[in-house]
């Protein structure tokens, strides 16, 4: 997005590569959100998007290129639900493929082939009924096939006022990308939060018995994951983030052309969605989680038996995880920013109260899983794993392995062959079965994890991002 400018320019230039254009009659480019959304917001994708297609036109027109077929692929992208648009076709289709790059195009006398790709729920949920296909092509054809409309939208005649307004929201999610925090934030436990999203792993995997790797960066993570975890965190930053502090820059401004301005218009019907499904609230119970200090102010007040020292091996485990100081600092980054926005844009809506007690009441699951974590017995290391290696994965749900190397190590039934006579003196743990340990905490903890799934699905089809 920032240097396809400059790499088309180069192309262009030479005779050799325009020679071959006009052999073949076609240029085919890819424009995606999808990557280029998480690390500049996508907001700031979509302006970063256009321009380049209108500065596109200008090139193919300086260098001769007139009647070359232009095939755009856009792939929507990242964002609320799987990407897309909230509102309707039409509007998707112009936020996508916005009339003054169409119009560009068009005047440059570039015949334009648009593709798109439908994800996820999409892919079924638009052509489910035989009257929702046709309605589905019935609004692809309008778009296709509509004359170009005229560029006249305010937010054009401001120019300067856009660049600087996009360029701050691809900044601030820039240094959001770049804060150990965010990428601490995101492999915390967030992809254990997570039914399998394609078909790779969200993030690289450890060798031996120690799990996912801790990723240091967002971009060990694919874009599926990243975007699907802020879903599951209750703050779609990659959406949100950035645009506190270019509305706040000029909110007079904003204002204006929010109301005036159809393209600036779409581009905030997007942040109105992701902030409909975006709470302060639920994304600092989820980093408070994280930080030893509530578990320990807890074990000070408990009084269940057993109940303190099940929450101090909590806190000290996090303690190990050593993630709270980094989440916290960014927290405060992302509360800054938003709370600039909502102050410039009261009428921003809210998160309804039915996702807040998802959110909610998976949180609780998942303290309960950590307070049943942490009382696995002490074992002999086992395929490169420690106790406190499989309390670490646990904390980070990343519960079925686990369970399943468990079962390996503690046998929930003793070994048929430990009542056989084989003229040696029996070893000192043989016939050893774990039921109780079994019935006590394994199980418990795959049953509570089962729910914690369930939550996630749960959230997913508020946020809209079924499949």
């Amino acid at each position: 997005m920032e240097r396809g400018e400059r790499v088309l320019e180069e192309a262009l230039r030479s005779p050799h590569f325009r020679d071959y254009l006009r052999q073949h009659g076609r240029l085919c480019l890819q424009f995606g959100y999808s990557d280029s959304g998480r690390y500049v917001g996508q907001l700031a994708a979509s302006y970063l998007a256009e321009r380049l297609k209108i500065r596109l036109a200008d090139q193919m027109r300086r260098h001769g290129l007139e009647g070359i077929e232009l095939v755009l692929f856009d792939t929507h992208g990242e964002s609320i639900g799987r990407g897309g648009h909230p509102d309707s076709l039409s509007d998707r289709f112009a936020y996508l493929s916005p009339p003054a790059a169409r119009a560009a195009l068009a005047a440059a006398n570039l015949p334009l082939r648009e593709e798109a790709a439908f994800q996820g729920g999409d892919g079924y949920l638009l052509f489910g009924t035989e009257k929702l296909a046709l309605a589905t092509v019935a609004r692809i054809a309008e778009h296709a096939f509509a004359a170009p409309a005229e560029a006249d939208d305010p937010i054009y005649a401001e120019a300067d006022w856009g660049t600087d307004f996009f360029a701050t929201i691809r900044r601030e999610m820039a240094a959001l990308v770049e804060d150990p925090g965010y990428a601490a934030l995101l492999g915390a436990f967030g992809p254990g939060l997570l039914d399998r999203t394609g078909s790779r792993p969200a993030a690289r995997q450890a060798d031996g018995g120690g799990g996912p790797v801790r990723i240091s960066h967002p971009s060990q993570l694919r874009a599926i994951p990243n975007n699907a975890i802020l879903h599951q965190l209750g703050f779609l930053a990659n959406t949100l983030h950035g645009l506190g502090a270019a509305v706040e820059a000029h909110p007079e401004a904003f204002a204006d052309l929010a109301a005036r301005s159809p393209r600036f218009a779409r581009a905030l019907a997007m942040a109105k969605r992701a902030a409909a499904h975006s709470d302060l609230g639920v994304l600092r119970a989820a980093v408070d989680m994280l930080d030893p200090s509530p578990w320990l102010d807890r074990a000070g007040f408990t009084k269940r038996p057993g109940r303190r020292q099940a929450l101090t091996a909590v806190a000290n485990a996090l303690e190990r995880l050593g993630l709270s100081s980094a989440t916290r600092r960014m927290f405060r980054r992302l509360q800054a920013d938003h709370q600039a926005l909502r102050a410039a844009w009261p009428e921003l809506p809210v998160m309804q109260d039915r996702l807040v007690l998802t959110h909610a009441v998976r949180l609780c699951l998942a303290q309960r899983l950590w307070l049943l974590a942490v009382s696995l017995p002490e074992f002999s290391p086992r395929h490169g794993a420690t106790r406190d290696s499989l309390v670490a994965r646990l904390l980070q749900l990343d519960v079925p392995p686990v369970l399943d190397l468990l079962s390996e190590i503690f046998p929930a039934a003793p070994d048929p062959s430990s009542g056989l006579d084989f003229g040696e003196p029996a070893g000192p743990r043989d016939g050893a079965s774990y039921a109780a340990e079994h019935a006590a905490i394994f199980a418990p903890m795959a049953m509570i994890f089962g729910l914690v799934r369930e939550c996630s699905a749960v959230i997913s089809h508020e946020v809209g991002a079924f499949g």
